[in-house]
C-alpha cells in the first residue's frame, strides 16, 4: 500500500493492525479504513457513487440495471470483508507475527469469505483470520475451502461436538458408542450429525470399533480443557489406548482452535466408567498439580 494512496492515519494503530491492513490491501487491492476513523460520510459516498455512474457510457437501461446489480453485489461484498476485518482488528494481539502473513493466503481468504453475511459465521471467519495472523500457517488453504461451504447449522453442530475432545498431544476426541451415546443424543447430536461431520470434512468415523493411540509408558497424562487426567494403562493392552470411533481431520483439528465449547462434567464421568470398564484407571489429578 502506498502512502500517497492511504485513507488511513496508520499512526493512530498498533503495529500489528498496521502491518495487517498493508498487506490485505496489498493482497486485495482495496485500502480498509477502519471504522472508528473512517471520515467519508454516507452522504458524500452516495454522492460519489451518482457521480460515478452519470460518468459512464452506459447505452440502455438494460446495462443500466447491469451496472446498478454489480454495484449492489460488490458492496455487500465490500460490507462483508470490512466486517469481518473490523472484528479482527478488535482482536488481534500485540504480539501477533503479522510480518509473516501470506498475501496469497490472504488473497484466498477473502475471495471465501466475501459472501458471508451473517454476522456469526463473520465472527467465525475473524477468528480464522486473527489466529492466521498471531500464528502464520495455523489454517491451510484446505481448511479455508472446507469453512467456505460450511453452513451456520453445521459450524453449530461441530462447535457442540468440540464439547468432547481431548489433548493428548494433539486434539483428539474422544466417543464411543456412537450410536446409542446417551451423552451425545442430550447435547443435539445424532449418529447422522456425525456422519454429516465426516461428508463435510471435519471428523473421520472408524469402520471398526475404536480407534487406537499408541502410547509409550502405562501413566500418561493427558487435558480435558482444564483437568489434568492420569491414564494407567494395563500390561495386557500392549501400550494402545482406544479413543473411540472418531478422529479430527486436520480441517477439524484447526478449526477446533477456534471454537469455544463448554467442559462436560456428565461425559466426563460417562468417560471414566467407560474407561474402567476396559480396565484403564482414569484419575483426575488437576487439585495435585
Amino acid at each position: 500500500m502506498t502512502t500517497g494512496n492511504s485513507l488511513i492515519n496508520l499512526g493512530d494503530l498498533s503495529q500489528p493492525v498496521t502491518t495487517l491492513i498493508e498487506k490485505i490491501s496489498n493482497a486485495i487491492g482495496v485500502i480498509y479504513e477502519p471504522t472508528k476513523i473512517r471520515r467519508n460520510a454516507k452522504a458524500e459516498v452516495e454522492a460519489h457513487r451518482i457521480t460515478v455512474l452519470a460518468g459512464l457510457d452506459l447505452q440502455n437501461e438494460v446495462e443500466h440495471r447491469a451496472m446498478q446489480r454489480m454495484l449492489v453485489q460488490e458492496t455487500r461484498k465490500q460490507n462483508n470483508i470490512e466486517n469481518i476485518i473490523q472484528k479482527t482488528v478488535e482482536e488481534l494481539p500485540e504480539d501477533a507475527q503479522v510480518d509473516s502473513l501470506n498475501e496469497d493466503w490472504l488473497a484466498n481468504f477473502f475471495d471465501k469469505c466475501e459472501n458471508i453475511s451473517d454476522e456469526v459465521m463473520q465472527t467465525m471467519w475473524s477468528k480464522i483470520l486473527t489466529d492466521e495472523a498471531s500464528r502464520p500457517g495455523a489454517f491451510s488453504k484446505r481448511t479455508i475451502g472446507i469453512v467456505s461451504n460450511i453452513s451456520k447449522a453445521e459450524a453449530e453442530t461441530f462447535s457442540r461436538f468440540c464439547q468432547f475432545v481431548w489433548n493428548l498431544g494433539f486434539p483428539c476426541p474422544i466417543v464411543f458408542n456412537i450410536n446409542e451415546d446417551k451423552i451425545l443424543l442430550e447435547n443435539d447430536i445424532l449418529f447422522s450429525d456425525l456422519n454429516h461431520l465426516q461428508a463435510i470434512g471435519l471428523i473421520t468415523i472408524s469402520s471398526s470399533e475404536s480407534y487406537i493411540v499408541n502410547i509409550i509408558n502405562k501413566k500418561l497424562t493427558y487435558k480435558y480443557f482444564n483437568k489434568t487426567m492420569l491414564f494407567e494403562v494395563p500390561e495386557e493392552m500392549n501400550n494402545k489406548l482406544p479413543v473411540g470411533a472418531c478422529l479430527l481431520t486436520e480441517a477439524g483439528m484447526e478449526l477446533f482452535k477456534i471454537c469455544k465449547p463448554q467442559s462436560n462434567v456428565e461425559y466426563l464421568n460417562n468417560i471414566f466408567k467407560i474407561y474402567e470398564e476396559k480396565g484403564i484407571v482414569v484419575k483426575d489429578i488437576t487439585a495435585n498439580l
